[in-house]
Formats: structure tokens, sequence, C-alpha cells
């Protein structure tokens, strides 16, 4: 979940379509992410920014590490900038 535009959203992750549906608190379908989809998982963090900006923070989904780490190292994180606020 994450507060964007004074609004709440749950944000999820579809492998099958490769995007970021975004859904309202009643949980019906509002949008997706205007972003690049490297995986899914796990699912889109949104970190807001003082500018009034947002970061989206995943992960790239290679396995690091997988003999020490087993299930759940999910690869080099990735960060991307928005250019803006919007959803689609």
């Amino acid at each position: 979940m994450s507060r964007v535009g004074g609004r709440w959203w749950l944000l999820a992750s579809d492998g099958e379509h490769r995007l970021y549906p975004v859904f309202d608190l009643d949980m019906h379908r509002v949008g997706r992410l205007d972003a690049p989809y490297p995986t899914n998982i796990p699912h889109p963090q949104i970190v807001p920014l003082p500018d009034g900006g947002h970061l989206l923070v995943t992960f790239d989904g290679t396995q690091y590490a997988e003999r020490t780490m087993k299930y759940g190292g999910h690869g080099d994180v990735l960060v991307m900038r928005a250019e803006s606020s919007r959803m689609r």
C-alpha cells in the first residue's frame, strides 16, 4: 500500500501481463504504474520524496547467493524515479 496524491492505493504485480496494477481500497482496479517491469517479485514499493516526486523500489529477479539465501533472494535492487505521479 502506498499513499500518493493524498489517497491510499494497493500496488500489485501481474506476472502474466508484466505490469503493476493499481487498486483503490475497495479493490477496484483503477490503473497501472507506468514503469518497467523487470520481475513479478516482490510487489513494487513507492517512496515519496521531499520534492513531491516518487521512487519505485523493486528487484530485477536475478537470484544472488542461492546457496546461502535459498528462496527469497530476489536479485539486485532496482530504484526508478517517476517522471510524474500519474497512473494510467
